[in-house]
């Protein structure tokens, strides 16, 4: 069984991997990487771009494995027949094997096209103080400065306002022997952006000290400092695990749908499986797949006694 099953899954992957097949694939990574790039927000640009490669992997991957064996009981069953000295069960673990093979492929091109693409946007390069020990009436926050790094900085602060008007804020920043000293007007909202000196020529570190006044009252978020841009890179945007996960478990459930059902139908069982959070242990990925196998075994032999003449 276990050389006629690699056979079938052999043809089945290669009448999947087609050309036409990749190229979906691409442009779909293609289009999740280029909306990223044009996100006005940064802070939108993971969550985006995992929605946009799931969305898209469910919108090319699926239809294109579901259309398979549904293409073929369209057909007249004529491969079916063709195949007939070939049992169920390997014809079943062949069509499964290359199938997911494929569909796993495909999955895999759109996120790491995608990635790709998305990787080149330059995003903020986002420095997080540290709290250091001081006078209690004022807030004190070391930056570790990158070499190279030239100014002005763009300090993000959040603060309180309990009452209408508007508050005060003075920022102390210190740099080696140079020290700059701003008050900054604070209205009611949560967040604010101050302009930090580069204390030019001074280099090494960043002191800042934050002191409220008339009734401004600091927020415990630990302020942050923008320190300029750089490409966001492959490592620092990608498709968690765990999307990936969910996406192959949607792609067997299309598998063993489509062995029986229509199109619309397998496709529609796939969109179901999205929703579902795929199991966490090994043993109930062994028992889905095991499962889903019986199916499709049981599945293709009904289908194809009703081809036999």
């Amino acid at each position: 069984m276990i050389v006629p099953a690699l056979l079938v899954a052999g043809v089945t992957f290669r009448r999947l991997a087609a050309v036409r097949s990749l190229v979906l694939a691409v442009s779909g990574g293609l289009l999740a990487g280029l909306a990223v790039l044009g996100l006005p927000s940064p802070a939108l640009v993971e969550d985006v771009f995992v929605a946009l490669v799931a969305g898209f992997s469910a919108l090319i991957v699926l239809p294109v494995v579901a259309g398979l064996p549904t293409g073929d009981r369209r057909g007249g069953y004529e491969q079916l027949q063709g195949v007939r000295p070939l049992s169920s069960l390997a014809w079943a673990v062949g069509r499964m094997q290359g199938s997911f093979v494929a569909g796993v492929l495909m999955l895999l091109i759109v996120s790491w096209v995608g990635n790709a693409v998305a990787g080149t946007r330059e995003m903020p390069r986002v420095l997080s103080g540290v709290a250091q020990p001081g006078d209690s009436s004022l807030a004190q926050w070391r930056f570790a400065m990158p070499v190279g790094v030239a100014g002005p900085y763009e300090l993000e602060v959040q603060t309180y306002l309990p009452f209408a008007g508007s508050g005060e804020l003075v920022v102390t920043t210190r740099r080696a022997d140079a020290e700059h000293t701003q008050s900054v007007a604070i209205l009611p909202v949560r967040r604010h952006t101050v302009s930090i000196p580069d204390l030019a020529p001074a280099r090494g570190d960043l002191y800042v000290s934050l002191e409220a006044r008339s009734g401004v009252v600091l927020a415990a978020a630990i302020p942050t400092l923008v320190v300029g841009t750089d490409p966001q890179g492959l490592e620092r945007i990608n498709v968690p695990s765990t999307v990936l996960s969910r996406l192959a478990f949607a792609l067997l459930v299309v598998l063993s749908a489509a062995q029986a059902f229509r199109f619309e139908t397998a496709c529609l069982a796939g969109v179901f499986a999205l929703a579902v959070t795929p199991p966490d242990s090994r043993m109930a990925w062994v028992t889905a797949v095991l499962l889903a196998l019986v199916f499709t075994t049981f599945a293709v032999t009904l289908v194809r006694r009703q081809a036999m003449p």
